[in-house]
């Protein structure tokens, strides 16, 4: 599914915090679409380059994933408050076939900007997205991998062969000696 986020990130406008808790756009910037579409479709290629695409696609890609995952953009803004800085957040969840939370963690990232203006901005966060989104590739990677190594031990709705964790918080599981 595309990320969800809160209604002042799904906009095309670049995002500016020029106060903790407050946000207003740049004037005369913006992204070529709305953030949630460009960070779905950012954080794929940063699978495909990862060498991973044959394990990645989009729900409109038309095939059942064993694994899906969900993501909520909490941040995407430059803070003009001191420094210009890119803040980036967001929350990644892992859900198995049958719906289930496998793992879910919080990412977050920061780059310098050098000023506020647009160029600039874009620059900084896309930086700070960069770092984001190769942590989320490893991770989500190594938290299908540990899921898939350990099913449950009860029969999978998704019928044999088809991996079907079990829920809980992230790593309870798979982080189990016990376990394998």
């Amino acid at each position: 599914p595309e990320p969800s986020t809160l209604l002042a990130f799904n906009t095309d406008k670049i995002m500016l915090a020029p106060a903790k808790g407050e946000t207003t756009t740049m004037p005369n910037a913006q992204w070529a679409d709305n953030l949630p579409v460009l960070f779905q479709e950012k954080v794929l290629q940063g699978f495909e380059n990862a060498g991973l695409s044959s394990n990645v696609g989009r729900p409109r890609d038309g095939f059942t994933p064993d694994y899906q995952l969900v993501l909520d953009i909490r941040r995407f803004q430059v803070a003009t408050s001191a420094s210009p800085v890119a803040e980036i957040a967001f929350v990644a969840k892992v859900l198995g076939g049958d719906g289930k939370i496998v793992a879910a963690r919080t990412f977050e990232a920061t780059a310098p900007a050098a000023t506020t203006d647009p160029s600039a901005a874009a620059a900084a966060l896309n930086e700070a997205f960069g770092k984001g989104a190769r942590e989320l590739v490893l991770w989500a990677s190594e938290a299908v991998g540990k899921a898939a190594a350990h099913p449950p031990s009860h029969a999978s709705p998704g019928g044999p062969g088809r991996p079907s964790p079990s829920s809980g918080s992230p790593g309870d599981s798979s982080d189990d000696p016990a376990a394998g």
